[in-house]
């Protein structure tokens, strides 16, 4: 049998830095690939596989990634970090490698936190009964430059609902309101109780703008936060 490969940018361990689990210890296996192209996207370096992925900035690695080496890096972190981020460029792309990859991880006793852009609702329904987190980022139009993705978010929603499910959705001084009434009206026509984190960008300088974005987004939904990147602020990876 030919054991599976994945397409890996990079493995490490940090802190995550983004949503309610902001601050908890995470080992992040980020993937190579997306199938968009985000206009204020902050890891453009995982949109094309690599020859070669790092392994905490001063290993590498040869692409593609066999499970077997993965699941070595992984049990070398030891047991300080029982959760594994799953990130990208979109992890999703690699479905059929997760099929194979997170049922070693939830065997060996990890919670598996999936990062993704919320696109890709057929790949997630083969890969869900495997993982526990879902952060679901809702990409504004004025990021991708597409009108059409909020029915894909939709379909995604619906799906990743039976998880523990967030949604976060990155803001800058360009974002308009319209944009923020699309994702709110989203989570309302799937379920009003799916938490909405507000995530505004590192330069975002109008506190009053983000203010306004937080207020609308409590006329409609129940749980609304403000968090931005932590481990930005902070200069973590």
């Amino acid at each position: 049998m030919i054991e599976p490969k994945g397409y890996m940018v990079e493995i490490f361990k940090g802190i995550q830095g983004e949503g309610p689990w902001v601050g908890e210890s995470q080992i992040f296996l980020r993937f190579a690939g997306c199938n968009l192209s985000c206009k204020y996207c902050d890891t453009g370096y995982a949109l094309h596989v690599p020859v070669q992925y790092k392994v905490d900035d001063d290993k590498n690695y040869n692409n593609p990634a066999t499970l077997t080496e993965i699941m070595d890096i992984i049990r070398g972190y030891g047991s300080s970090s029982t959760t594994v981020s799953l990130t990208g460029g979109e992890p999703l792309l690699q479905d059929d490698y997760l099929k194979i990859l997170l049922p070693v991880l939830k065997r060996e006793g990890y919670r598996v936190y999936l990062e993704t852009n919320a696109t890709l609702p057929k790949q997630l329904a083969k890969i869900l009964q495997w993982v526990d987190i879902v952060s679901a980022d809702i990409k504004l139009p004025g990021f991708t430059g597409k009108d059409d993705i909020p029915k894909e978010h939709r379909e995604f929603l619906h799906i990743a609902r039976e998880k523990n499910l967030f949604v976060k959705v990155v803001v800058t001084d360009e974002t308009v309101l319209d944009e923020i009434s699309v994702a709110v009206d989203i989570i309302k026509d799937v379920d009003v109780n799916i938490p909405l984190v507000i995530q505004p960008d590192i330069k975002m300088g109008s506190i009053e703008r983000l203010l306004k974005f937080y207020e609308y987004a409590r006329t409609g939904l129940p749980n609304v936060r403000l968090i931005p990147q932590i481990h930005k602020l902070m200069g973590w990876k």
